[in-house]
This record gives structure tokens, C-alpha cells and sequence, in this order.
């Protein structure tokens, strides 16, 4: 019988193989393959090759094991290599979109064999890990999951991978880039304002504050209750003033920042002018933004 947890890496991996070699913009960075995931060495757990990025000296891989130091086993997403300035090279390069990564190495391996137990706030940041003689990682831990496996579960992850892969790319979503037709340029500006990464912090946890979870504020749709574990301390941000309608130099506040899901935060973006957080609410009451 097959343990769920290996059930769940092979789900992951088949459907990153597959959404990988049906989008063009994807298959330009990587050769995607289907492989057998391997068993990884003291960390108690899999990881699974799924391709070699075409202009970098990296592999993107998914793990999941103990190497996180929790009880459970975490899904760990992002490069490796043995060359040191390749992952570095990635790490300056996205420091501007997804914030300065956490440095691990050598003195955080514990005497268990394992890194040093991961903190909460710790897990879905950028973590830069260098080990001597060794492989190097940029990546992403996500939060130990414990529930069910699920096409949604499943579906999450993969999400979570593709971004990063886009945004080592240097390529955008195409629905993004038909939901801002000032241009790719200004709306990756905006992107690097929605993923300030201690601003985004600072938001969750006002919002975890205040009401205890972290709920869209449109639909009121709360990821955790739908994916358990896989989505606890997950919820996107939106800046409510576009680019093009503010100060560039101005310093970003939390208050400027909406906390939405993924699909209402899609809504937002492609009505032109973008919709208020109420108006979108009025379109979900009545299906018409133009009801009073």
C-alpha cells in the first residue's frame, strides 16, 4: 500500500509535468519530464526532479520529508544546484518581487541530521539554502500538510510552483497580462508592490488580530477552511490604488492593501476601471456592478 504522503508527491509532480507542456510561455523555460520521485537520504521522505531550466544551471524539484525539522513531513518547491552563483544569480534577481530570502547552511543543521526546526512565520517565504560540497536551494516551504490529499490540494501546489518558475523566467501569466493592458512593465511594478513581503506580513497579521483569520474581504472565502493545513496563513494581497494612479515614490502602507483570494483578486484586476472591494461584493449580491 502506498503511503499517502508519496501519493501526494506524485500527484504534485504529474500535474506540474502536465500544466508545464501545455503553456508555451513554460515549455520555452523547461523540459519537463515524468519521473519517479526518489527517496531522499536522512530527511525520511521523496523529492521529484521535474526538469532542468533551459538558461540556468538549475533543476526545479518538489520534496517532501522532515529536513524542515517538523514532525511532519513539509513540501519544500524551488531550484538547486551545485553552483553556488547560479542560485544566488536567482535570489538577487527576485529579491525586488518576492522580498530578501532567509540564509540557511551548514551551521543550521541540527545534531538530528535535519535543518534547524523552521519557525511559522517562516514557511511560504524565500529561503536561500548553501551547503558545502553540496547542492544549493532557492525555494519554498509550505506549512506541514495534515489533511486529505484533494484535486485542490494538489492544484494549490502546483499554483505555487508555477509562479516561482514564471518569475525566474522573467514571463508573466497571459491572463495577467490582459488584465493590465498599460503594459507588462507597470504591471510588474504593481506585482512588486502586492508581494512586499514584510508589508503582506503586517497585513495578515493585523487581519489574524482583529479577527482571528484570514478571510477575503470581498467573498469572505478562507483558504484554511477549504484546504486545512496546505492553506493556513495563505491569502493574496491586493493594492486597491493602480500604479498609474499614484505617486511612484510614495511609501506603500498597509492600509493600501486588500486581502483577497485568488479569484476575487483576478476579478478586481480585469474590470476597467478596477473594481472597489464593494463593488465586487454587489456583483456577487446581484450580478450587475451597475445594482445599487
Amino acid at each position: 500500500m502506498t503511503e499517502p504522503d508519496l501519493k501526494l508527491i506524485l500527484a504534485v509532480a504529474e500535474d506540474l509535468v502536465v500544466a508545464i507542456q501545455r503553456a508555451d510561455d513554460l515549455r520555452r523555460l523547461i523540459l519537463a519530464r515524468r519521473r519517479k520521485p526518489g527517496r531522499t537520504g536522512n530527511s525520511d521522505g521523496w523529492y521529484s526532479t521535474i526538469g532542468r531550466l533551459s538558461s540556468e544551471n538549475t533543476l526545479l524539484e518538489i520534496w517532501l520529508d522532515h529536513w524542515a525539522g517538523n514532525d511532519r513531513r513539509a513540501f519544500w518547491y524551488g531550484v538547486c544546484s551545485k553552483k553556488l552563483e547560479a542560485i544566488q544569480s536567482i535570489a538577487t534577481r527576485l529579491t525586488p518581487e518576492l522580498g530578501r530570502p532567509l540564509q540557511r547552511g551548514d551551521s543550521d543543521v541540527s545534531a538530528s541530521g535535519f535543518m534547524e526546526q523552521l519557525q511559522r512565520s517562516e514557511y511560504g517565504v524565500p529561503i536561500t539554502e548553501t551547503y558545502t560540497g553540496k547542492y544549493n536551494f532557492y525555494g519554498k516551504y509550505l506549512f506541514p500538510n495534515h489533511g486529505n490529499l484533494t484535486p485542490r490540494a494538489v492544484s494549490g501546489v502546483t499554483s505555487e510552483v508555477l509562479a516561482l518558475l514564471r518569475a525566474i523566467g522573467g514571463v508573466s501569466d497571459p491572463e495577467e497580462d490582459q488584465e493590465f493592458p498599460e503594459g507588462r512593465a507597470e504591471y510588474s511594478k504593481h506585482l512588486r508592490r502586492e508581494r512586499n513581503a514584510a508589508l503582506v506580513r503586517e497585513a495578515k497579521n493585523r487581519a489574524l488580530i482583529e479577527n482571528d483569520r484570514l478571510a477575503c474581504e470581498v467573498c469572505g472565502f478562507d483558504f484554511a477552511d477549504v484546504y486545512g493545513d496546505l492553506g493556513e496563513s495563505f491569502i493574496e494581497a491586493h493594492h486597491i490604488v493602480p500604479l498609474s494612479q499614484t505617486n511612484e515614490l510614495r511609501r506603500t502602507r498597509v492600509e493600501d492593501l486588500a486581502l483577497v483570494c485568488s479569484n476575487c483578486h483576478r476579478m478586481l484586476h480585469r474590470h476597467r476601471p478596477w473594481l472597489g472591494r464593494k463593488e465586487l461584493k454587489r456583483i456577487l449580491v446581484f450580478g450587475d456592478v451597475t445594482q445599487d
